[in-house]
């Protein structure tokens, strides 16, 4: 189980993407039309955390990114994730289970890199 403050990342990125209309993604697995829609990367255009969230859940291979955005941003049902990969449902589970897992060691390792940037401006 990943811990809870990332849990609580991962659902402001979600609220944060839905408020956006983003529809994440829309048209390409690749996600390209994002830059089309919302400035991520402005100062104040996301909420503290969204941007590291953002980062960690591109940083992913594409599978967990699939699995992390459909149970997230479109709230899809282990149910339907099984059914859309075409596995079981304690598949689908244990499969989001290593997802998250991974997008928090993912999430860590941005965070820690933002604060060595900082820490060497000074």
């Amino acid at each position: 189980m990943i811990p809870l403050s990332s849990m609580q990342l991962l659902r402001a990125w979600a609220r944060w993407g839905e408020s956006q209309g983003l529809g994440y993604p829309a048209m390409s697995a690749f996600f390209g039309e994002r830059a089309l829609k919302s400035p991520v990367f402005l100062a104040g255009a996301a909420p503290n955390g969204v941007l590291e969230v953002e980062m960690a859940v591109c940083a992913l291979d594409v599978e967990d990114r699939d699995l992390i955005i459909q149970r997230w941003q479109r709230h899809m049902t282990f149910e339907q994730i099984a059914e859309r990969h075409g596995y079981s449902r304690m598949t689908a589970a244990r499969k989001l289970k290593a997802a998250e897992s991974e997008f928090h060691r993912q999430l860590d390792l941005i965070f820690a890199i933002s604060l060595e940037i900082v820490n060497a401006k000074g």
